[in-house]
């Protein structure tokens, strides 16, 4: 995550489990993590989360809107069913 702006910003992560087969709606049960990031500043966060069903989602907030990029990596564990 790289912050843009001239201040720190919190960036709050949320995993969001579906809601009857769709996407969910995040609220504050779903918070996972919470970094605050220096002005200017990149930062690079191993934060292990597990998606287990389709529809379940990452969900990524800033205090400041359109200050903060982000990118996520992950990998796709093989079916044992």
């Amino acid at each position: 995550m790289h912050n843009t702006h001239t201040s720190a910003i919190v960036v709050t992560i949320c995993i969001v489990n579906d809601n009857a087969l769709a996407v969910g709606t995040p609220d504050i049960n779903d918070e996972f993590w919470q970094q605050s990031i220096a002005a200017s500043d990149t930062e690079i966060f191993d934060v292990p989360i597990a998606l287990t069903d389709t529809n379940d989602t990452i969900t990524i907030y800033a205090d400041t809107a359109s200050k903060v990029n982000a990118v996520a990596f992950g990998y796709t564990l093989p079916d044992q069913s």
